[in-house]
């Protein structure tokens, strides 16, 4: 039991951190310029070619909220809890999460696999609709 609760400690920070903050943060440790990224941020599928910048900024971000390592590995658990606090919890949603982790999705650098995972994510949870 005493592991329970102390993996649930550690996770409720995703839940309850500010992604405008860690928007705001990367974009300055990349130098990236807002006017160009935040279109970009607005979009719910992403080309893996469509910009580096764009590919980079995920891999920072990504990180900042727990849901990926230095070296690319995904912390799917991490990315379950944040998805159920966004959506709810479902079937619908732990099935979208199943597919994307099963398909092991990776790009050349972490940002691409980032992407990748993203994209896989959010057409789940689009083509259940778990969103409008």
């Amino acid at each position: 039991m005493k592991v329970v609760i102390i993996l649930t400690i550690f996770s409720i920070p995703l839940l309850v951190a500010n992604p405008i903050k860690h928007d705001e943060i990367c974009l300055s440790q990349l130098n990236l310029n807002e006017n160009v990224m935040k279109p970009l941020l607005q979009q719910v599928y992403h080309p893996i070619d469509e910009s580096e910048d764009y590919n980079a900024f995920l891999k920072c971000f990504w990180k900042a909220i727990g849901y990926m390592a230095d070296d690319g590995t995904l912390y799917w658990d991490d990315i379950r809890l944040d998805y159920e606090a966004k959506f709810g919890k479902s079937t619908e949603l732990m099935g979208v999460i199943t597919d994307c982790k099963n398909k092991r999705l990776r790009g050349s650098n972490p940002g691409e696999t980032a992407v990748k995972n993203q994209n896989c994510l959010m057409e789940g949870v689009v083509n259940r609709r778990l969103i409008g």
